[in-house]
């Protein structure tokens, strides 16, 4: 499954926390949130993402833990963008510090510092071809055999 996770390296090379400081810093609403509290669940509508300062958070969906986000990081965000109820639950691994946006906040922030925008479809480019891969790996062909991926790239069914 290391071989799927697109969060190391790119997002390192993709994603600068000074420049996500500055946004929520400038714009953003000081927020606190006890361990094992959650700043929101999964499904829930919702127009505010985060930038965490202090504590971890845990990205939950249903059992499964889908990613641990550190201080200087953005969870969050996708509902914001898209309108769409939240994809997972945000749960306080420890006491948490974070700075939130709500959506017109979010939108006068891109405005003023086109890179944070950059840096966003950045990260969420390398999100949706980790959900790709995902599906890919997991998908089965019509007789219910699983899929799998030949030399040249083309998806094949098994009889694994």
């Amino acid at each position: 499954m290391e071989e799927l996770d697109f969060t190391g390296t790119a997002r390192d090379e993709i994603y600068d926390p000074a420049i996500a400081q500055t946004c929520f810093e400038a714009l953003g609403k000081p927020e606190s949130v006890e361990e094992g509290k959650s700043f929101f669940e999964h499904n829930q509508a919702s127009d505010r993402m985060y930038l965490l300062v202090e504590g971890q958070v845990r990205l939950v969906r249903g059992t499964k833990t889908l990613d641990i986000i550190k201080p200087g990081e953005i969870f969050g965000e996708i509902a914001v963008i898209t309108g769409h109820p939240r994809t997972a639950s945000a749960v306080a691994k420890s006491a948490c510090r974070a700075l939130s946006l709500d959506a017109k906040q979010f939108e006068q922030a891109i405005q003023k510092t086109p890179e944070f925008a950059l840096m966003l479809m950045g990260i969420l480019i390398n999100r949706l071809r980790l959900s790709v891969a995902i599906l890919d790996r997991t998908a089965t062909c019509p007789t219910g055999r699983r899929k799998t991926r030949a030399a040249s790239s083309t998806m094949r069914c098994s009889m694994s």
